[in-house]
């Protein structure tokens, strides 16, 4: 970054293409403009051009012939070159024709004499923010006739593309005008796939961070190491003047893996509705071998993290349809869709966005997969995974409303047959800790008989099986779940649900459908600690995230305690 440009510069790269760069570079720019960040997109990957295509499926705010016909990259340089060769700073070759620079360009000053880049931005309004997006060029034959692609070929482009004395402070300078001229707080680049000078200039000469995506092939790997090592290279050359974003802001990322296996538990699940059963053994997708297979074979570059590399996982709706993950989703994808995208972009962001993570959740709380039911809206029916169908996301905020018109019903009955408000409030939550149960019926029954089958009893692995069911409830269920011992004893603990999407945000004259929670809870719980029974508490006056105003400080987070009652001679758990 020069002393011209104040906004950092995230690029996403890929050795070959259908990694989800393009989308990965939109889906990041509509993240921080959600949330009020002024953003611009660039395509740098000029032979391959295809921001000017996504963005009016993916955003909107401009017609898709509009958006062909937009000036962009191509004949900003194209004007450039024009404008250096009237200055002198460029000649023709007496023997080949091909332009000829004359004098070095120092991207510190260069970005002061070029022309505003404004008409070549477009500006699309988008949640709080704004996106401006440059294309490639235009696409659409220009008013001489000339076609996008002569234009690529032509010696005045090329001038500046294929000249390594040119083309970084020519790029530099030109996001430093970026950067001034439409007072943005990010810039991304989508940039030049394969190993060319281009790619390396956004690589190496742009990038404040960097993130590498990369497809499951051995060519793929094969590129990803080959710039990995580039950039080491460069880093350690003194005679090198861009030497890239350092190793920790350097990001290898798996793109476009099937969603059949949920991270960190080598948990696999059946993510097509027709297919028998929610959750089945698919032991060929053990995630955790799957992801050390990546991190094998990306091993000839840098290790950015401990961790290895990230994961963007896909899905077949995602695959199907141009789409955003996040937010604003028009049917909802699987949450470990969403996840990767927000662990990643928190990542890359959590030092200069510390809440990220809190500001996008919320957004997409909506949209994320809650299981193991599927709520169909014609109907308002609850259908099980067992009848057939599968792990199928629906709309939160559908499912709430039907929680809701559950208590207003149940609560209208019990004041029929002459009950009090006190009998009221107790039919409602016996029937929500109930369904809490069923919910996590054949789920608990999953967890003992597959995932923890073959484990010891021992207190410890016991622990250790709650935070396993907590790590896999982030992930898919109703908030983000944590396990806290509490107390002295072996048999007690907290779970918190961070977020928790049954109570975030409403008031205390709402009904509170925290006892549906605890039900799924103790069915859980009873399943792990068997043949023990499980109290589970939740203080609403205290513990609840309903329990405050409801306003803009209401509390998000949950608090559920818990008491194994071990009790040697009770019958096995149903």
């Amino acid at each position: 970054m020069t002393k011209g440009r104040q906004a950092p510069c995230i690029v996403f790269y890929s050795y070959k293409g259908g990694t989800a760069k393009t989308l990965s570079t939109v889906q990041l720019g509509a993240a921080l403009s959600t949330i009020g960040r002024r953003v611009c997109l660039i395509d740098f990957d000029l032979e391959a051009p295809g921001l000017a295509l996504a963005i009016p499926a993916l955003l909107g705010g401009v017609d898709p012939a509009q958006a062909a016909g937009t000036l962009g990259l191509v004949d900003y340089v194209e004007d450039f070159s024009r404008e250096a060769q009237r200055r002198g700073w460029l000649k023709p070759c007496d023997r080949c024709g091909s332009m000829i620079p004359t004098v070095e360009l120092d991207a510190a000053d260069l970005w002061t004499q070029l022309p505003p880049v404004t008409s070549k931005a477009v500006p699309v309004e988008y949640g709080k923010g704004v996106v401006f997006w440059i294309g490639a060029g235009r696409l659409a034959a220009n008013p001489e006739g000339s076609s996008y692609w002569q234009r690529l070929a032509g010696p005045e482009v090329r001038a500046v593309l294929e000249n390594n004395r040119w083309s970084a402070p020519f790029f530099v300078a030109f996001l430093d005008r970026v950067s001034k001229d439409l007072d943005v707080n990010y810039i991304i680049v989508d940039s030049r796939s394969g190993l060319n000078p281009l790619s390396e200039v956004c690589t190496q000469a742009l990038a404040d961070k960097l993130v590498l995506l990369t497809g499951l092939q051995e060519e793929a790997y094969y590129g990803t190491n080959e710039i990995l090592l580039r950039l080491q290279r460069a880093r350690g050359s003194s005679a090198e003047k861009h030497r890239g974003p350092s190793p920790s802001d350097i990001f290898v990322v798996a793109s476009r893996i099937p969603e059949v296996v949920i991270k960190g538990t080598g948990m696999p699940v059946s993510i097509e509705r027709n297919d028998p059963g929610l959750i089945r053994s698919q032991p060929e997708y053990n995630w955790d071998y799957k992801r050390e297979q990546v991190r094998t074979r990306i091993s000839r570059g840098l290790r950015t993290s401990a961790e290895g590399p990230r994961i963007l996982a896909s899905a077949a709706n995602l695959e199907w349809e141009q789409r955003l993950p996040l937010p604003g989703m028009k049917e909802a994808l699987p949450s470990t869709v969403v996840k990767d995208y927000i662990d990643l972009f928190e990542a890359l962001l959590g030092r200069e966005e510390g809440n990220l993570r809190d500001e996008l959740v919320p957004m997409t709380r909506g949209a994320l997969v809650l299981r193991p039911y599927f709520l169909e809206e014609s109907g308002g029916t609850i259908i099980n995974p067992s009848d057939g169908s599968a792990n199928v996301a629906f709309k939160v905020s559908t499912f709430v409303a039907f929680l809701e018109a559950l208590c207003r019903r149940i609560a209208e009955t019990a004041a029929s047959s002459g009950g009090g408000d006190a009998e009221a409030q107790a039919a409602v939550d016996a029937a929500l800790f109930d369904a809490g149960r069923e919910a996590a019926a054949e789920f608990s029954s999953y967890l003992v008989s597959i995932l923890f089958a073959g484990r010891d009893k021992s207190k410890e692995s016991l622990w250790e099986e709650v935070e396993m069911w907590c790590s896999f409830d982030s992930t898919v269920g109703f908030g983000r779940f944590e396990a806290q011992p509490w107390g002295k004893g072996e048999s007690e603990g907290r779970v918190i649900v961070r977020n928790n999407f049954l109570a975030r945000g409403r008031s205390p004259n709402r009904p509170n459908l925290c006892a549906f929670l605890r039900g799924y809870m103790t069915r859980v719980l009873d399943r792990i600690y068997a043949p023990a029974r499980v109290v589970v508490d939740h203080d609403l006056d205290r513990d609840c995230a309903q329990s405050g105003s409801g306003g803009a400080d209401a509390k998000s987070d949950c608090t559920f305690a818990f008491i194994v009652q071990r009790d040697e001679s009770a019958g096995p758990r149903e």
